[in-house]
């Protein structure tokens, strides 16, 4: 089975994550990077109902739609204020690790290099990574 898999960094813009939805609707699972949020804290849900808001923690710079038909092939390993890993089995039984990530720019090296440690099992990554290298110097 094939699974593909989207990232977009949307700046909390609806109209942003609406448009890449229906841009690239052949992709199967989307990492919504700092997700457009109500001003009373709740997460905005997409309004086709091919999709489903699989996981949204409050706070984070990562929400997850996933494709209605593909939903219960999925499982969530872990969301957190960074990043969300999701799994699913593939075709010959192996498991699948996926991840997306948002790292806001004011972290430092040292964070960035401790969240990515966390994302290692990841068989495929994708994300806003917002870090410096370490030759332009500490920010």
């Amino acid at each position: 089975m094939k699974i593909t898999i989207g990232t977009i960094n949307v700046r909390r813009g609806l109209g942003n994550r609406t448009l890449i939805m229906d841009l690239y609707a052949w992709v199967d699972v989307f990492f919504i990077l700092k997700p457009p949020v109500k001003r009373s804290g709740g997460f905005m849900e997409h309004e086709r109902e091919e999709f489903k808001l699989f996981s949204f923690v409050k706070g984070s710079g990562v929400e997850v739609f996933v494709r209605m038909g593909i939903v219960g092939l999925m499982s969530m390993v872990r969301h957190d204020e960074i990043s969300a890993v999701m799994e699913f089995m593939d075709g010959g039984g192996c498991r699948r690790e996926f991840g997306g990530e948002y790292l806001s720019p004011e972290k430092g090296m040292g964070v960035a290099v401790e969240w990515l440690e966390r994302l290692k099992s990841c068989n495929v990554l994708v994300g806003d990574f917002n870090v410096r290298h370490r030759v332009w110097g500490e920010k």
